[in-house]
Formats: C-alpha cells, structure tokens, sequence
C-alpha cells in the first residue's frame, strides 16, 4: 500500500485542549502544528454472504452484525491512539456528496477518513501523524471477509479537497448545523445537574443500517459534506467523581420519592434506571473514550433532511421509550468561526450553548465504541448491492501466495490488484519463461497492444532481448516505440508492400546454412496449407513443384542443405515450375477439369506475385542478421490480401526460426542456452485459423495446415525463440496455438465462445467468470505458478509517449519512419520485376461478350475454390470496406479488360454467391446487395 502525503500546517495553528481546573473541565488554547493524512475508500464491497459462510448460519442479520462488531472492534482499537498523542489526535469519517453537472445523473457519494496529530514542535507532529497513520492502517478492517478497500491520499492538492471540500470561508451561519445528544434535566428538582443525562445515541444495526441517510444524501442538489469527528479521550478523576456523585444523589431523591407512593416514585424510578444506563458505559469504559462531533455543511443552505436522516440512524426510536437528539447552529461571528476552524483541522473547541458548565461539560460530547459507530461506520451493503450514490463492487480476485523468489531475469507485467485496490505488488515474468510462449487475449479496446508494448519495450530496455512484431494491420500502433529514448536508436521499421517507405524484401526459398533441404520443402508447404485453402489435388501438385524447382537449380533433394553454393530459385521460378508440374500431374484429365485445377493451382502465386511480388521475388536473402538482434516491426497491413499476408507472414517465421536453429547448432554448447528471441504475431488467425467456416473440407484443410503450423513454432522453443501471439477471439485459432502457449493474458473478451473458453483456462469460479466479463481497460487476468487466476493493472505504455487524446507525442508518419531507417544502412535486395505471362487459352479477350456468359466462364476457370477474399466479403467477415476493395482487386485481375465490365462483374458475383449457398456457406445478403449495385 502506497503511504499518504502528510499535511503540516503553519505552527501558529490553535489546539483546544481540556484539562481539569479549580472551576471544572478548563479549555485552554496551545499553539503548535496540525499533521493530517487522508485516505479514500474508493468502493464498498458486496459482501456477499457467501463470503461469511465460514463463520454464520448465512442469515441476513447474523452478516450485518458481525460486520458491525468488526467495525466497533476497528474503533476500540483507535481509542488507543492516546498513547501517540494523548488530547491532541482526532480521527474525522467524512461523506462527500457532489452532485453531477450533467443533468440527470446521480449525485456520487466519496468516502474518506481523515487523521490528525498536533505537536508544539512543526517535525515533531509530522513524525507523530505517520504513527497515527500506521496504527489506523493495522487496525483497519482490510481482511477477509471484510476486505473494505482503502486508498491513501498521495497528493497535497487532493488532501487539501477532502480537508475542505467546501471552501470553509464560504461557509456561514445558515450552511453549518451540529447534532448533538440532547440534555435531559429533571424539571421538578432545583437546579439542572440534578437528574441530568444526555441521552445517549444508540444505533440502528438491521438490514436497512446507514440507508436512509444516503439516500438522503445522494438527493441533494448542492455540494455537501458530514462529518463525523472522533477525538480519543478518557474520563478525568473528577468528571468520574462527579458522574458518581449525581449518580448517588438521584438515588437518595428517588428513594426519598419511594415513601410517597404516588406519580413522583415512578418518575423518579424511571429516570434512575435512565441515570444509570447512560453513564454506566462511561464508568466501565472510562479509559475507552472518544469526544464526538457531527457536523454537516451545505455550500448554499444547511442541509437539513440529511442532519434528519443522520439522526434517526443514531436513535433507535423503536423502543418504548424513544430518545432524542439536538440541532445547533453558530448564532454569532464567534461561534461560526469556532465552528469551522473545528471542521478545518479536526478540533473539539466549544461552542453553543448547553445546559451544564464545569466538570460536567465534557459529558454530553463523550461516548463508547459502541454509540460512536452509530456514525463513525462505513455503509453495509444490502443483498441487493446496492448504496444510493456509492459503487457498491464485488472484488474476487485476491494477492496470490507467496511467489517464489525471482532471481531470473524476468519482466514486470504490473501491479496484482487485491480486492479491487492496486497494490505495490508487481507481477513478474521470467524472461527465460517467454520461449514457453504466450496468448495475448483481447477484444478492440481492452488494452491489449499496450501489454505488448509494455513487454516488448521492457524486454529490449533491461535485457537487451531483440524482438520481432509481425504487424498484417495498415495502423501506426507499433510506431510509438519510435518514442522511447531506450528502443528508437535500435529500432527498425520495414513496411512490406509499401516501396515508398521501408520496404523489405526476402526470399521465402532461402535455406539456412546447415539446414536440410527437405526439412525446409516440408516447412514451406506448411506455409502454403496455412495460408491457403487446398483441396486435391493441389497439395500434391504443390510439393512436387517445390522439389521439382530446387531439382532445376542443381539441388540434392535429398541430402542437400543451406550454404552448399547452389543458386536459390525465387517465386517467379516456382510459378513457372508450378504451371508445369500441373500441366504434367494433370495431363489425363479431360480438358474442362484440366483446365480447373491449373488454373488453381496457379493462380494463387500468380496473384502473390501480382501483389507482392516486391517483397517475395528476389535473389537475396533476407538482412536476418539486423532483424534478429534489434528491436524490428514488419508492417505487412499494405501486402494486399489477407491471404497474401498471412502466407508473408508463415515465410517470415520459416526463415527466422531456420536462422535462429542454424545459429543455435553453431554456437558451442556453453553459450545455446543465451540465445533468445522473441516474435510477436497480432492477428495471428489469418495464419493459424480453426478448421471451420466457409467450406467444410477446405477449411478443415486449411485448419489442418494452421495446427501443422502451429506445431512448428511451439518446437522453436528450444532454439531460444518464444512466441507472443495476440488475438481478438481466441477461438478462431487452431487448438496447437492454444494448448501449447504457457502464458496466457486475458483481457476484456467481447466473443462469448472465446470468453468461456478463457474461464476455464484460468480456472475461473463463478463470481469471478461474472466479473471479467467487464475487465476494465488494461486490466488482465493472468495464470499464477500454483495456476490459481490473479487479477493485474498493466503498466501503462501509451499514455508516456502520448497525448490526453491519444495522440502520440512523435511523429508517427511515412516520412518519420523512413528517415529513422535511413540512419541504418541496412541494404535489401533488389525486387525481380515480374509480368504474368500470355495465356492463349484463357485470355479475357477468349471470354463472351455476354455478361452472364462471360461470369461463367471465369468461375469454371476459378475451379471448386472461390478467392478467399471473395467468400470473405460475401459472407460479411472482416472490415467491410477493406474487404470490398479486395474484391474490387479481383474482378480486375480476372475480366478488368472486358468491354462489359460492370455487367460481369455483377453476373460474376451473383454467381459466386449462389455456389457458396448451395455448398452451405452462408451469404450476407446486405453487402451482397451493396457489393452488386456499387458502380466501380
């Protein structure tokens, strides 16, 4: 728990401190320091009854006493405070209500406690108030099952609020009152000392406790505040003397009164047995003492309903003989500023008038634990859970056991939230444990790229750790570590598909050095299966292209490996190749079915090399050696398609864990276990989606290429790569990415599928799974050692490198980037251009004129596979307009020369449309209906 910021006032400030004298109890003022700290309580816990099953019956009455008796427990405890400060601490509960400026919305209630020390000596007073401080925070009612949450005030500005939330030279003669125990004196005998009592508060503690009083409160229409001061006090030798003494008088005129037998003996009788109630507690408890004062302050009037409604919550007027209590209100300048200098530092100084004076003076003002807690209380929620005008929350989530001692390098995620309060507690993760790989579960706006920025940049700051973020999204969120004094030196930022920017260029064909051929055929046509829905006999027709490509540039298909010397065909050639080797595979095939899976099979690289061609079709490797010792984004959001993207993406893996395993089995022995690297995948479904959706056979294909792929990178572990992978909705990935990620972060899940999934991954009981399902903005529920689920604050990454509106406080922009990396000198390779070469059979100029016609023809061209963007935009998955453009990108490569363009284009997706329903793809109708009647 953080510690409070301590108040000192000047050290001319006044005390009014009681003493005895020859005349009775003398008030004298001392000059001296006011010390005060304040601490909020920022919500009321539900206090669920379950919570007390292990104690109670579960009745509703047995919780609310045993919460109570806490709390007079909580108050006994404090009267010890005299032993700090005898006369001179005080302890002030306040409610704060501020109505909202938006009409129409509650009034809120704050809570806050208050406490003060005065010392002569201005140091002095300060150190005193920090033991003040520590003995309210031991006492204080923070354990199960109480768990009221305490939040100290850190800021002088803020104390300062909650000292004077109503500026107090504001505050007049009509905006104060005072509730006070009303005097009772006996009007049959001479003088009032003589059967005087004041009659004592004696609370209500049923189920509806403190409830009309905050009700009362939250209706105001005005700024006010109540407050209920406490002073820890005992009983002077001759107030006791003098509390016996009319004790012993009132018994000898009642016993006197006996022997008449008339009105006079029952009256006395009763007022005896009253004498005796009230002051026994102050006898018995004499060293166990607070002084009370009750104010309330209105900023325009008194609020008088809420003294009302306070009062009727000190008196239990059920009984038979119902008590009563007093309102006092300055009458003169004098006792207006007696009466907030009180409220201003937490003093007692007197004022108004009373029925007694000397050694009885004090008496009214003085009451035991008990009646002070008909006031000096925190609410008790009701079953219902709810408070007027207070956040009423249930907290589940609590600080773990103890965790084992972190010698290892690790990283902070952020601070363990225990019962809703933010503790000083971070929870850390081991570097080493990252290899293991993580999930980072979020919906759009729970906070999850600031968790990645939080780990990642930690990750590069203090262990000099180099990480890899494969970015398929055209936003700048990653630029913000152009930000950070401790990344941006090393930073590099490639935007694949953008040649105007930093481009990046590889070729996927590439071996390692040391790394077998046949291993890295195998891992490409994983990539291709996770990327691309195939059905047969494309997968086939697909291998035999990859090994026949190598066998045309001298490989050994089966022997051969990385850095033998051998030229490294490109994707031109394998397009070349892939054409061939259908051509060849497909040759019994009558001319119609021929013609089908050709042009499937080709078209899919005929389109990557339309549109990234720039990034996959050269000579060179990639520059590995800079990507994988320094902090590097790839932006692939401007590749094209999201199939596109994703196989980019497969590529870019395949050649860094190859580069990490080649690496790994160069170093000696000693030094493999320091190698590490980790890559962070975002939208990390477009290359390892769950087998389902669009076509129940292609995509359990492609699922089945997605889980082969996954299965990859869950073994590069041991060559010293983790793997992040963050996702929107967790059950759109294969089960391999689930089951084998360690770490697992969940944020807010909007996807029901997707939150039930997470609810049992982190072991989630009942009131828990209800409470996640509003996690706040980076807030996450993460996994302990013991597997027991712990609630965390992450660290705040964003908002030090941006503006109050989100706007990053850097340059973000094309030209920002590309200056960042011209400070590199980092050289890529040379794009091959490449033209797609004439195909007599299949030219647009061989299409019909007519549109219908024509639409046909292109679908038996397209095969049994549709383009995936296609049947993405129709079935309404992803973002609409991003979507339409890819469609629009098809149409053209397909017929965007036919004279008739718009009518085929129509036909074109009428037509498709039509063959995902009868295959049992489901089709949107509204973007279908859009998409048709949108003029290009």
């Amino acid at each position: 728990m953080q510690e409070p910021f301590i108040y000192v006032s000047n050290p001319d400030e006044l005390h009014y401190a009681d003493s005895p004298g020859p005349n009775g109890i003398q008030v004298t003022q001392q000059q001296g320091s006011h010390a005060i700290f304040a601490v909020r309580v920022p919500f009321i816990p539900s206090f669920m009854t379950s919570d007390f099953t292990r104690t109670l019956a579960g009745a509703e009455m047995s919780r609310i006493n045993l919460i109570t008796l806490r709390q007079v427990r909580f108050l006994n405890d404090l009267i010890n405070a005299r032993i700090i400060a005898d006369g001179s601490s005080a302890f002030d509960l306040r409610f704060i209500a501020q109505p909202s400026s938006i009409p129409g919305r509650p009034t809120s209630i704050e809570i806050v406690f208050l406490g003060k020390v005065f010392h002569a000596n201005r140091n002095q007073a300060k150190n005193l108030c920090w033991n003040l401080w520590r003995k309210f925070r031991s006492h204080y009612p923070l354990e199960d099952p109480f768990n009221y949450p305490l939040a100290p005030v850190t800021s002088e500005e803020e104390l300062l609020y909650y000292l004077l939330p109503i500026p107090i030279e504001t505050v007049g003669q009509r905006q104060i009152l005072e509730l006070r125990k009303f005097e009772d004196v006996d009007p049959y005998v001479g003088d009032n000392m003589t059967g005087y009592f004041p009659h004592p508060f004696s609370p209500v503690v049923d189920a509806s406790a403190f409830g009309r009083f905050l009700e009362t409160l939250a209706q105001q229409e005005q700024p006010c505040v109540v407050s209920i001061c406490l002073q820890p006090t005992a009983l002077f030798q001759e107030e006791l003397l003098l509390i016996n003494q009319l004790l012993s008088r009132y018994r000898a005129i009642t016993a006197t009164a006996t022997a008449s037998h008339g009105w006079v003996e029952l009256y006395r009788k009763e007022r005896f047995e009253d004498l005796q109630r009230t002051f026994a507690p102050l006898i018995n408890k004499r060293n166990h003492l607070f002084k009370i004062k009750i104010q309330l302050i209105g900023a325009n009037y008194a609020p008088e309903d809420v003294l009302e409604a306070l009062g009727s919550e000190l008196i239990e007027n059920t009984t038979p003989e119902p008590r009563q209590w007093v309102r006092e209100a300055p009458l003169n300048d004098h006792e207006l500023e007696v009466a907030r200098y009180n409220f201003a530092f937490l003093e007692h100084g007197p004022w108004g008038k009373t029925q007694v004076d000397g050694v009885a003076a004090r008496i009214r003002y003085l009451v035991d634990t008990m009646q002070a807690a008909g006031a000096f209380r925190l609410p008790i929620p009701p079953e219902s859970g709810y408070l007027p005008g207070l956040e009423v929350r249930d907290e589940p989530f609590v600080l773990p056991p103890k965790r084992p001692d972190n010698n290892e390098a690790h990283i902070s995620l952020g601070q363990i939230i225990h019962r809703g309060i933010i503790t000083e507690q971070p929870f850390e993760i081991s570097v080493r444990e990252l290899n293991r790989h993580g999930l980072i579960a979020g919906a759009t706006g729970s906070g999850k790229t600031n968790t990645c920025l939080h780990l990642l940049a930690q990750l590069w700051a203090q262990h000099q750790v180099p990480f890899l973020v494969m970015y398929p999204i055209d936003k700048p969120d990653y630029r913000l570590l152009m930000a950070d004094p401790q990344i941006a030196d090393q930073l590099l930022i490639f935007t694949l598909g953008d040649e105007t920017t930093t481009p990046f260029r590889f070729n996927p064909f590439h071996v390692a050095e040391g790394m077998l051929l046949k291993t890295h055929l195998s891992l490409l046509m994983r990539c291709f299966m996770a990327a691309f829905s195939m059905w047969d006999p494309l997968p086939a027709i697909y291998r035999a292209a990859l090994r026949q490509v190598y066998a045309n540039a001298g490989w050994n298909l089966e022997h051969g490996k990385g850095g033998c010397g051998l030229p490294t065909p490109t994707m031109a050639d394998f397009y070349t190749t892939l054409v061939a080797v259908s051509d060849a595979m497909t040759a019994g095939y009558d001319e119609e079915a021929k013609g089908r899976v050709r042009q499937s099979a080709e078209i899919r690289i005929r389109d990557l090399l339309l549109n990234a061609g720039t990034v996959v079709n050269t000579n060179s490797p990639a520059p590995l050696s800079e990507v994988l010792n320094r902090p590097t984004i790839m932006e692939l959001g401007r590749v094209g398609s999201p199939e596109d993207s994703a196989l980019i993406m497969a590529f870019l893996l395949v050649q860094l864990t190859q580069e990490l395993q080649s690496r790994y089995k160069r170093l000696p022995v000693a030094q493999r276990g320091q190698q590490l690297h980790i890559t962070l995948i975002e939208e990390a479904h477009r290359l390892m989606a769950a087998g389902h959706g669009k076509n129940e056979d292609l995509g359990d294909a492609r699922g089945r290429g997605g889980e082969d792929f996954a299965n990859i990178l869950a073994e590069v572990r041991g060559y010293g790569e983790g793997i992040l992978i963050a996702e929107q909705i967790p059950t759109q990935l294969v089960s391999g990415a689930l089951g084998n990620t360690t770490l697992k972060l969940m944020h807010r899940l909007e996807d029901q599928e997707s939150f039930k999934l997470f609810c049992e991954v982190m072991n989630l009981n009942e009131r828990q799974r209800e409470f996640v399902r509003s996690l706040g903005q980076g807030q996450v529920i993460v996994r302990d050692h013991d597997s027991r689920p712990v609630f965390v604050q992450v660290g705040n990454y964003l908002d030090r490198f941006q503006t109050s509106s989100d706007l990053p406080l850097i340059d973000d922009s094309d030209a920002a980037v590309k200056a960042l990396m011209a400070r590199c000198g980092i050289t890529i390779g040379t794009a091959i251009p490449w033209e797609p070469p004439a195909v007599t059979q299949h030219t647009e100029g061989d299409l019909a004129l007519d549109p219908q016609t024509a639409a046909r023809e292109i679908l038996a061209r397209d095969g049994q596979v549709l383009p995936d963007a296609l049947q993405d935009a129709l079935s309404g998955m992803g973002n609409s307009m991003k979507l339409r453009s890819q469609v629009e990108q098809v149409c053209r490569q397909r017929f965007g020369q036919h004279p008739n363009y718009p009518q085929v284009r129509r036909a074109y997706l009428l037509l498709a449309a039509e063959r995902m329903q009868r295959s049992g793809v489901p089709v949107d109708d509204r973007i279908l209906n859009d998409l048709v009647g949108t003029t290009p």
